[in-house]
């Protein structure tokens, strides 16, 4: 018989440690003049197009069957929004960058205004 105390620390271990992972494993998104960085990844701006905000409805399809195999790709567990960059680099066969993000709309609305200047 499994002792009901043993389980609950059990529990709580599991639990924290999943938690942590997942923390621990998000990609650190930024954006400044220069270029984007999703985690180790990044592009310089001057290589981008536009981007667009993939809601919770769409973003199903976008990771799945409309995936393109060469697109750069970063996702996180528990988030739904994703952002869609164009690479527009004739020399990069990525054709776009594909990512999820807490605040996908506003980070869209930061990149097409800074690939607009570049």
């Amino acid at each position: 018989m499994v002792n009901q105390a043993l389980g609950l620390i059990v529990g709580i271990v599991a639990a924290a440690a999943i938690g942590t992972a997942m923390v621990m494993n998000s990609p650190v998104i930024e954006l400044d003049d220069q270029q984007l960085r999703v985690g180790r990844a990044h592009i310089p701006l001057k290589h981008l197009a536009n981007a667009e905000f993939i809601a919770k409805r769409n973003a199903f399809a976008e990771r799945g069957p409309k995936l393109n195999i060469r697109a750069f790709i970063r996702f996180q567990m528990g988030v739904s929004t994703l952002v869609k960059v164009s690479v527009k680099d004739k020399n990069d066969p990525t054709p776009y960058w594909l990512f999820s993000s807490h605040h996908a709309e506003y980070l869209t609305a930061l990149i097409n205004k800074k690939t607009k200047k570049s």
